[in-house]
């Protein structure tokens, strides 16, 4: 028997993609402790975001159209609040190129856990993927037609669009890596960032910037054996790589020159 002991909520979280996957074990957390948990994200992300909770009828995703929509949205569906949306703690560190120390919030995943008092372990224990992906055979088919050895290399962000300037496959011949044929993630191929899964499950190697693809495949490391390569290129991002819950299982590549 399960008892409820919150009634419908509504989380004021943050709104990113990438935020998504690393508060996941929370939502289900609240799923089962609330009657009904709605969840917000950007309209471009509803896709993703709505698979990634397909098999929770008691989860509604739902497309943020501005804080006065959302407020419009809680009034009318009489919904209690949790927000966390602002709860980072800033640092101000200083970077190479800018002339005034910069605010960063370092360790923002974990900083999401521990204000609820959460262990951070959850994060990756209790991450659920659905039961069904509907195309991420065909997205594997398409990308992959000869079904030959790959590497996935994903080096875009939600704040960082523009080329990193990263020649992968150069450098991959200089730490004398084989010469292999490299998948791009790239927009275009499809909405939802979770048909990438059977790409992801049977990749050689994967390397991505700090990204939501990388909050994905940092969730679901076990459904991996690829050889897992974090570039760290973002100068506003300062996380922590590697931990006893996620197996140390990335090689952090260091640049100087951060974008």
């Amino acid at each position: 028997m399960v008892i409820h002991v919150m009634p419908q909520l509504y989380l004021i979280s943050p709104l990113f993609l990438g935020d998504a996957f690393v508060i996941n074990a929370l939502v289900h957390k609240w799923a089962q402790e609330a009657i009904h948990v709605h969840v917000p994200t950007l309209p471009q992300y509803v896709h993703t975001v709505q698979c990634l909770y397909s098999d929770y009828p008691n989860i509604t995703v739902v497309p943020y159209l501005g804080e006065q929509k959302e407020q419009e949205y809680i009034a009318k569906h009489n919904l209690q609040t949790i927000n966390f949306r602002t709860l980072y703690e800033l640092i101000k560190l200083p970077l190479k190129h800018h002339d005034a120390p910069v605010d960063i919030p370092v360790l923002w995943d974990r900083q999401i856990y521990e204000y609820f008092d959460v262990p951070f372990s959850r994060r990756y224990q209790n991450f659920q993927l659905p039961k069904h992906i509907p195309h991420t055979q065909n997205l594997f088919n398409t990308l992959n037609p000869t079904h030959e050895p790959y590497v996935l290399w994903h080096r875009h962000s939600h704040t960082q669009i523009q080329d990193t300037q990263v020649d992968l496959k150069t450098w991959r011949a200089q730490i004398g890596a084989p010469d292999i044929k490299i998948i791009e993630i790239v927009t275009g191929h499809t909405a939802n960032l979770l048909d990438y899964m059977q790409l992801i499950t049977h990749a050689q190697e994967i390397h991505c910037i700090p990204s939501a693809f990388h909050c994905l495949v940092d969730s679901v490391l076990d459904q991996t054996n690829a050889t897992l390569f974090y570039h760290d290129v973002k100068a506003r991002t300062l996380m922590q790589v590697n931990c006893r819950w996620n197996n140390w299982r990335w090689h952090s590549v260091y640049y100087e020159n951060k974008i």
